[in-house]
């Protein structure tokens, strides 16, 4: 592994919100909150070997969309930044002069996050999951099944504790949420609605969840946003189709930030068009 210096932080006169960060969870993101049966069922990740990556697995099989931890090889921040302005040829490659996302403490800890947060003049942020996006669907296969909604419960008990689901007004954790069995879901949901969750990402729906559906009327009840993420769900053939970009048919749920302060009070939600 290598370091990067970091590049100096352009300084703005304003602070914005940021609708799309990151964390790179810790190896017990989904058994440190799991029922003790479940432990050797869900995400675990094989550190015995200390000079390679960590590798990753679901119970007894090996991750399907991540083969090592996610955070344990990483391309380092603004590595790729002259290679997408055109100056260069070289660089195009995330895994070049990769670091270790896990050592950098913005990455993995809410307190070092505010002040980096602070320093680009970030007032919000919605934080989405890294390794949370390549569990779920290979918990769906029916030798993981059994582990799937405990695996979804513990890993947004994991993120309450360690993120927070944006009562502090500037970190909003997105929890995760699945609709494999509607009861379940509905559940989770109602669960995290208590535990004053403003959004509950699913990933297998359209991102326009009907209203007709429980975790649909739900969401609707209580004003939240459902977010999609790109994995391996089956929503993935509705971003990945010609026509994902499309305008939508009917109004979905987008967030309307109040942008004339930095007040650290908690977005509203609007419907709109898009």
């Amino acid at each position: 592994m290598t370091t990067t210096k970091r590049a100096q932080t352009p300084s703005l006169d304003y602070w914005i919100h940021d609708a799309d960060q990151h964390y790179y969870e810790p190896d017990d993101c989904y058994s440190r909150h799991i029922e003790e049966r479940f432990k050797k069922k869900t995400m675990w990740i094989d550190r015995s070997n200390p000079d390679t990556p960590g590798r990753m697995y679901i119970g007894d099989e090996r991750c399907q969309f991540f083969s090592v931890g996610a955070g344990d090889n990483i391309g380092p921040p603004g590595m790729m930044k002259a290679f997408l302005q055109g100056s260069t040829e070289e660089g195009g490659s995330p895994s070049l002069n990769p670091i270790n996302g896990l050592s950098v403490p913005e990455f993995v800890d809410a307190k070092a996050r505010l002040a980096r947060m602070d320093e680009q003049r970030v007032e919000s942020s919605l934080m989405l999951p890294t390794t949370g996006v390549g569990i779920e669907p290979q918990l769906r296969a029916s030798k993981h099944r059994e582990a799937l909604y405990p695996s979804v419960r513990a890993f947004n008990r994991w993120l309450e504790e360690d993120w927070g689901y944006g009562q502090d007004g500037r970190i909003f954790g997105a929890p995760m949420l699945t609709l494999v069995d509607l009861d379940e879901a509905v559940a989770e949901l109602e669960r995290l609605i208590k535990a004053s969750s403003r959004r509950a990402p699913s990933t297998d729906v359209h991102p326009e969840i009907p209203t007709s559906t429980p975790s649909g009327h739900a969401l609707k009840k209580q004003a939240l946003t459902s977010s999609s993420i790109s994995g391996t769900p089956p929503s993935a053939r509705y971003t990945a189709s010609p026509g994902a970009c499309a305008p939508p048919r009917r109004p979905i749920v987008t967030p309307s930030w109040n942008t004339s302060s930095r007040s650290p009070s908690a977005p509203s939600w609007t419907r709109s068009s898009r």
